[in-house]
């Protein structure tokens, strides 16, 4: 394949993801500005992000998708947490299945290793005084946490001094786990799996 080739299979799969993530957010009654903003920075054309917000509106619905969370272990056993958007969960299941048991995995609870939190991340000033004051759990630099149930509440109280860059449910290690080697190339594997939304792990090189 082509540079240009293997850009344009990389960048339809970036829309891929970004579509699945709106119509889900619109399907689920959440605001979906802040993914329509990251696709307009991905230089997205307006017709797919509009694509995207009809598949969840009548007559479409966006009944053939659906959100599934993977966990497993994977190499030098780092927990790991897959959140995808999929309309064949056995397939996406196998798919990631398949990944974990060739590279020295396998899939598992992992979710006891991680506590979920809302995730914001602003721009502007006096970031820490504005986050605590809107109910914030807490702030890293320019990143606002929250308990996840406050997510909106938060950001929106957070919009009408700052700049939101994003706003999204994460799960965060309560434990990093050292590791003495590379494993990108593992986690690179799954994050080109189509339906793959985002990965977590608690893995911190040596």
């Amino acid at each position: 394949m082509t540079n240009k080739g293997t850009n344009d299979a990389k960048r339809g799969a970036v829309f891929t993801k970004l579509a699945n993530a709106i119509t889900i957010a619109v399907k689920s009654h959440n605001n979906p500005s802040t993914l329509i903003e990251k696709a307009q920075a991905a230089n997205m054309p307006k017709d797919k992000i509009q694509r995207a917000i009809d598949r969840a509106t009548p007559p479409f619905g966006g009944g053939d998708l659906s959100e599934a969370i993977f966990e497993g272990f994977g190499p030098q056993n780092v927990a790991i947490i897959i959140e995808t958007i999929t309309d064949n969960t056995t397939r996406t299941s196998q798919e990631i299945k398949n990944i974990f048991s060739k590279n020295g995995g396998v899939l598992g609870k992992t979710d006891y290793l991680f506590t979920r939190f809302g995730e914001i991340e602003v721009e502007g000033v006096n970031i820490f005084e504005k986050a605590l004051d809107a109910g914030a759990e807490d702030v890293s630099d320019s990143v606002v946490y929250t308990k996840p149930e406050d997510l909106h509440k938060v950001t929106e109280l957070l919009a009408k001094d700052l700049k939101i860059i994003s706003s999204e449910l994460v799960f965060k290690p309560n434990k990093e786990t050292m590791i003495n080697a590379d494993i990108a190339d593992f986690l690179e594997m799954i994050d080109n799996l189509d339906d793959v939304q985002n990965i977590y792990c608690n893995a911190v090189p040596i």
